[in-house]
């Protein structure tokens, strides 16, 4: 009797349903693209607010992408000795922090001090796509895997879109820089919870890292 094959499921592997751990995580690639969007409204608002040069200016972007520097191995540690949800939560947090210090940035009405605050923001965005990129190749069929990371990476796009129309909306409109940023951060330590108390994520995840690593270097030789 000839054997019927069938094609792989996108987010089905060895009797486990992956979609809903996948759309949690893939929100985490919206989440980056918003910030890194709203970003480029937050150079033309510091200098009109502080009545900096766009040399100065360009500090912001200096501050978030030199914390990719510094952050890169350090992230990429966290997530070899515990795995990805660990990483994940370490970047919630840090993105949390780093986005509800623009609430006593906004009362010092420092331009360093909101640096400071884009840093660790920074920082955190390191740890969360260090985390997430990975992972979502681990949430199916091996074979998939380049499906799910572009689909992932489509909500990225979405953000960056999102991002500026957002931030120019309200920053331009007379509120105050560090609401945004406050709401940002309360939703990022509230989703941060709700990821921790979420059992579906951490079932077998270092084996399915594992496996998968197997899988792919089996392919390679």
């Amino acid at each position: 009797m000839q054997r019927i094959m069938t094609k792989p499921s996108i987010f089905r592997y060895e009797g486990h349903n992956y979609l809903v751990p996948f759309l949690i995580i893939s929100s985490l690639f919206f989440m980056w693209g918003f910030a890194h969007g709203i970003l480029e409204v937050l150079n033309p608002h510091f200098q009109e607010s502080f009545h900096i040069s766009k040399a100065m200016s360009a500090l912001t972007q200096a501050a978030v992408y030199g914390a990719y520097f510094l952050m890169a191995l350090p992230a990429g540690w966290i997530i070899r000795k515990w795995g990805y949800r660990r990483g994940v939560i370490t970047g919630l947090v840090l993105f949390g922090i780093g986005a509800l210090m623009f609430i006593p940035g906004s009362r010092i009405n420092s331009f360093y001090f909101f640096v400071l605050s884009l840093f660790v923001i920074g920082c955190g965005l390191t740890c969360l796509e260090t985390s997430a990129n990975p992972y979502t190749t681990v949430l199916g069929h091996p074979d998939k895997a380049e499906s799910r990371i572009n689909l992932s990476q489509s909500l990225n796009g979405i953000g960056w879109i999102v991002g500026p129309l957002v931030g120019g909306q309200l920053l331009f409109s007379g509120v105050n820089i560090a609401i945004p940023y406050a709401l940002v951060g309360i939703f990022v330590l509230l989703w941060r919870w709700s990821y921790q108390g979420s059992s579906c994520l951490t079932q077998g995840e270092r084996m399915r890292w594992i496996r998968t690593r197997r899988w792919r270097r089996s392919r390679c030789e």
